[in-house]
């Protein structure tokens, strides 16, 4: 099993980082390593714009088995996100109950990029713990 891993924290550029741990990311192929850039940054952005990331920032790891690839995504616990895990791994076999949704007040989409993200993975998960919180996504191989 190989690992790699990269810490992002606020003054950075997060795209720029993910692009460096894709580079580094050389069990992967092109489509692999565009569908974890463009998941892992929409899952990063929610945490940075709903949620709190914290002094220590994010980490960030790929691990690869035998038929998938995992990113792991580490960020400090915080309540927002506990909800917000409970309420996905309540409806993770059932994508229409959590579809996104238009706010007429706000005039914008909610979940569009969480559902862009169930699309490009294979598998997306939340966990709340009581010192980091975890997203884990997978794609099969």
């Amino acid at each position: 099993m190989k690992k790699i891993a990269i810490r992002i924290i606020k003054l950075h550029n997060v795209s720029k980082r993910l692009e460096l741990l894709c580079k580094k990311a050389v069990f992967c192929n092109e489509n692999e390593r565009n569908k974890i850039l463009i998941t892992a940054s929409e899952l990063i952005d929610n945490l940075i714009t709903h949620g709190e990331i914290g002094v220590l920032g994010v980490i960030v790891t790929l691990r690869i088995e035998k038929h998938r690839i995992t990113c792991g995504i580490y960020v400090e616990t915080h309540n927002a996100f506990a909800e917000f895990s409970k309420r996905m791994e309540t409806c993770k076999d059932n994508p229409d109950a959590h579809k996104p949704w238009y706010d007429i007040k706000e005039h914008r989409w909610h979940g569009l990029g969480l559902r862009m993200c169930e699309n490009l993975a294979d598998r997306v998960r939340y966990r709340a713990g009581k010192k980091l919180d975890r997203i884990y996504f997978e794609i099969f191989r």
